[in-house]
């Protein structure tokens, strides 16, 4: 029962990269990107958020992470070709400096993971300063693993990653959305931020299967009775159970 809540505030965002089909990636950012706009390539975010509070807990105690939200404030919209989309949470699969930025290959799988959450989908252009937010609890959990941190996976970040929801490839024009960064000259409200709520618990092992016991040989018989209700037992016949076309039955 009960728990403990806390949020990862914006001084806890440890690496923000921007990444764009066929360019260098941008390390300091100063705005968040997702889209294709047809002025650049396909782009992506990458966020890194720093995890050590929960991850020192977990050195000594059992943390299992019930929730856990990201939230993000819009700051406007770049392309004037609109397509409904959605933004999703995909886990950076390596390193940010082993990101392939080939056209193409950006959103590939051996970027970034399949998505573990996504935003609500923006069936029109969103407005300036629209916040949203989404469940984050399946993502953070690869990093912080209900079970043991001896299964937790290394935290390289998560992308924000844009999907046409008709299904047209990412490579197609489309609108850059625009979400606040961290930085000095931004309001704490409008910065992405996460939150995390969490218990202290006993996670007890499995026990193990029991061992398989000999069994001692046994004597089987099978009986049947016909449509007078004549009974007869039979030692050498195959275990049977049911009806035959002469309506015997077999027990």
């Amino acid at each position: 029962e009960g728990g403990s809540r806390v949020e990862i505030t914006p001084s806890s965002v440890t690496e923000i990269i921007v990444f764009t089909e066929g360019e260098d990636p941008n390390t300091s950012p100063t705005e968040l990107e997702v889209g294709n706009p047809p002025s650049k390539g396909v782009t992506v975010t990458v966020l890194k958020f720093n995890l050590t509070e929960i991850t020192e807990l977990q050195e000594n105690n059992d943390i299992w992470v019930t929730q856990s939200n990201i939230f993000l404030t819009v700051k406007g919209t770049e392309g004037d070709t609109w397509k409904e989309q959605v933004t999703k949470l995909r886990p950076l699969v390596t390193n940010p400096e082993n990101v392939d930025t080939t056209p193409g290959e950006l959103t590939s799988t051996d970027n970034f993971e399949e998505s573990t959450g996504e935003f609500p989908e923006n069936k029109k252009v969103p407005g300036d300063d629209k916040k949203i937010y989404t469940d984050f609890t399946t993502t953070i959990h690869k990093w912080i693993n209900p079970y043991s941190k001896d299964k937790n996976e290394d935290n390289n970040g998560v992308g924000l990653v844009n999907e046409y929801t008709d299904g047209s490839p990412d490579s197609e024009d489309g609108t850059l959305i625009i979400y606040y960064t961290v930085d000095e000259n931004t309001d704490e409200e409008h910065v992405p931020k996460i939150d995390i709520c969490y218990k202290e618990v006993e996670i007890k092992e499995c026990t193990k299967p029991s061992e398989p016991t000999d069994v001692e040989e046994v004597t089987t018989v099978v009986l049947t009775k016909d449509e007078d209700g004549n009974t007869a037992v039979h030692d050498n016949e195959t275990l049977s159970h049911g009806k035959d076309l002469d309506g015997v039955v077999y027990r």
